[in-house]
């Protein structure tokens, strides 16, 4: 799964995923609206921590990516392209992928049925 998620980022962002990162956010447009928005705003506030990235695939239709191309220009973490990504793969649904020592540990995927749970179990 560890190569497979960094050869995604390489070929998709042509970025090398640094062994810093411990968090990536998964955002899309094929979630629920509501849930796409509050996961966006939340990985927005959690962008400040080092081993945080943001990867984005969407057009706009339910993310602000105004807002994330202007901390873009602050922070290298936040990957966007303005693509949605249709097929069924970890990158095609929001989550979240953990890692350990640049070994994916564990995806969360999230959806309406345990955001709010994650959002309160990560803060």
């Amino acid at each position: 799964m560890t190569e497979k998620v960094k050869g995604y980022i390489s070929s998709n962002y042509e970025v090398e995923l640094g062994d810093s990162i411990r968090r990536i956010f998964v955002l899309n447009d094929m979630d629920c609206p509501t849930c796409v928005r509050s996961l966006a705003d939340f990985a927005k506030e959690q962008i400040d921590n080092p081993g945080s990235m943001i990867l984005i695939n969407s057009r706009g239709s339910n993310i602000d990516l105004e807002s994330f191309e202007e901390l873009r220009k602050i922070n290298p973490n936040i990957l966007i392209r303005h693509k949605v990504e249709n097929e069924d793969s970890i990158f095609s649904k929001m989550g979240v992928i953990y890692l350990n020592n640049a070994e994916v540990d564990s995806i969360v995927k999230v959806d309406i049925s345990n955001l709010v749970g994650f959002i309160r179990e990560y803060k």
